[in-house]
């Protein structure tokens, strides 16, 4: 059954997306039809709200479509401060009736009298959400500028390891970019992979629930029992007691024993690695390095992968085999793939063989550097991977309801075994709190819901996707889960900031000393080990070139301030790198808040 959106635009021959503003008016094609407009007469653009104040109580009045499956959403508020007030949907009474426009009613909100002496009123207007299916991709390490739609934030590769003579090729990530919104300030909360994937999961900072250090290799045999708490209840979790049909496919690194596999934390299926890594060509083995180790499905390990089998590839067929089962389904899925590329360039071991595939190493055979040959050619094979899940869900006629994330889980390497990682203008690399570490490239996509082109500048955390996923969802946060993120859905469909004010927040640690990066609006404060704070302007200082923090020390000390609150709820790590980074850090009294958020 069409939308009675999707028979407007018929009717008119629009192009569909909401924004749009066809007649040129300054009032978008979306607005129109939410207020009976003519999207393509400039002077008639439909009749907008209004008020009027009687008998001790004002009543906002709003034209809106009549039918129940009208194509959007209607959100009416209130509040008696436009600056600081909070924006209410609280009302005494609505009441609809028939309006002089077919198929459209008069619908009224009345709010009663009270202490307020003055008020405000508007009717945000949203695309309607469905349940879609979310297919959520994570890259490993990849760089912020070693995509095609980041381009514009290239610049100077920081090492010149390959001489700048080489372009990524990523032409199925930039489609999908291309016809969705890019964030260009996109974070994750950590620049080390295993707890910035524990904070993507959970909704919550690393350090509120002790895992700030990435969980070592099984094979080392430290810490081996540790994992993400089963207290936090994870993103999988929470969509699929709202029914959703949940997939992992690669990485997993937050915990190996039974309590913390993914089957057991909300995936009903599973196909990869628990560690942090593994090599990209099979045979695999029993046991030895965990990056050697048999990759499982459910459990039970995968023993058929042989020397041309390519993990990149096999998680993908894991995941077109997800989708097709889906498609047999009714309930909407939620599935992660979670890539290893390109983690890692050449550390096999075994033998000296290209870990990217021939095919796609091909594209490259003017990149002198053998390592960031490899890299780029990893990116592509990920790439043309991606090709073919999308191609899978338009098969299987899921394409058009399904949401597509993408995202790195942190920073770029800049050194031989990251196949010299290219984070463009930004200042650092993985693990670091400078921008290259904590700063991602990242789009979202969806057809006929997000609309091409779009380029979202405000900041976003990967925390954003517990709740805005909930919300797609038409499910709740699980009470007790007091996540850190924002719901970004509706800032996202009228290009409005989400958390205007509103830190994000890194820290690292060495021995001695904690690593503090704070982003907050356009500003970001840093402050590396025992060096003092300094303050930056990302928005025209992407690199973080000029320390501003002299001219702007009220700002600068209102976000440590942020930043020492926020430390409050930290508690002691339940696993380090090693047991000699554990003894040293006790013996040190770290992680030392008491000096680190102070100011000369």
């Amino acid at each position: 059954m069409q939308t009675d959106w999707a028979v407007y635009v018929e009717r008119y021959g629009l192009n569909g997306y909401y924004l749009t503003d066809t007649d040129g008016d300054g009032v978008s094609d979306r607005m129109e039809f939410a207020h009976g407009g003519n999207p393509t007469n400039p002077v008639d653009a439909g009749q907008f709200p209004a008020f009027s104040v009687s008998n001790a109580a004002a009543d906002f009045i709003s034209m809106e479509v009549a039918g129940t499956n009208s194509g959007i959403c209607y959100t009416a508020e209130w509040t008696d401060n436009l600056i600081t007030g909070e924006w209410r949907q609280a009302w005494a009474m609505t009441n609809s009736t028939p309006s002089a426009v077919s198929n459209y009613n008069e619908v009224v909100y009345r709010k009663d009298e009270g202490p307020e002496d003055q008020v405000f009123f508007r009717n945000r207007i949203f695309p309607p959400v469905s349940r879609p299916n979310i297919l959520l991709i994570l890259a490993d390490d990849l760089g912020y500028a070693d995509v095609g739609f980041n381009h514009p934030y290239s610049g100077p590769n920081k090492n010149n390891a390959y001489n700048g003579t080489a372009q990524v090729s990523t032409p199925e990530l930039d489609r999908l970019a291309g016809a969705g919104a890019v964030f260009t300030s996109a974070y994750v909360v950590h620049p080390f992979c295993g707890p910035s994937r524990m904070g993507l999961f959970s909704g919550r900072y690393p350090h509120d629930f002790g895992g700030p250090f990435n969980l070592p290799d099984d094979n080392s045999g430290y810490y081996s029992d540790q994992g993400i708490s089963t207290n936090e209840v994870l993103l999988s979790s929470m969509l699929q007691e709202a029914g959703y049909y949940t997939g992992l496919m690669g990485k997993w690194h937050l915990g190996q024993d039974s309590e913390y596999h993914p089957n057991n934390r909300g995936f009903d299926e599973f196909y990869g690695f628990l560690g942090g890594g593994i090599v990209y060509w099979g045979p695999y083995q029993a046991g030895g390095w965990d990056y050697l180790r048999y990759p499982q499905y459910n459990g039970v390990a995968d023993t058929s992968l042989g020397s041309d089998d390519h993990i990149t590839d096999v998680l993908t067929g894991k995941g077109i085999d997800f989708i097709e089962q889906a498609a047999a389904t009714e309930d909407p899925f939620f599935l992660v793939m979670s890539y290893n590329a390109p983690h890692s360039i050449m550390v096999d071991g075994r033998n000296d063989r290209d870990q990217a595939k021939a095919e796609d190493l091909a594209v490259f055979a003017d990149v002198p550097d053998r390592y960031r040959r490899n890299l780029l050619g990893l990116i592509r094979g990920m790439d043309r991977c991606v090709g073919q899940l999308v191609q899978t869900l338009k098969n299987t006629g899921q394409y058009d309801n399904t949401l597509i994330v993408f995202l790195s889980d942190n920073g770029g390497r800049f050194d031989q075994v990251g196949g010299w990682g290219d984070n463009g203008v930004l200042r650092g690399r993985k693990g670091d709190v400078t921008e290259g570490g904590f700063r991602v490239p990242m789009f979202m996509h969806w057809p006929n819901m997000i609309p091409a082109g779009v380029t979202y500048d405000f900041p976003v955390t990967a925390l954003d996707f517990y709740p805005t996923f909930a919300r797609l969802a038409e499910t709740e946060v699980p009470a007790g889960q007091e996540v850190a993120g924002k719901d970004l859905w509706n800032a996202l469909m009228v290009a409005e900031d989400a958390r205007p004010g509103e830190p994000i927040y890194t820290v690292t640690y060495s021995t001695t000393a904690a690593s503090v990066g704070i982003r907050q609006d356009q500003w970001k404060a840093l402050k590396l080990g025992n060096n003092n704070w300094v303050l930056y302007d990302v928005v025209n200082d992407i690199s973080e070139t000029i320390d501003i923090s002299e001219a702007n020390t009220v700002i600068l000390s209102n976000l440590v301030s942020e930043g020492e609150s926020w430390s409050s709820s930290h508690v002691q790590p339940l696993w380090w790198n090693n047991p000699s980074q554990e003894t040293d850090w006790k013996n040190n009294g770290m992680p030392h808040y008491e000096t680190v958020f102070t100011l000369p």
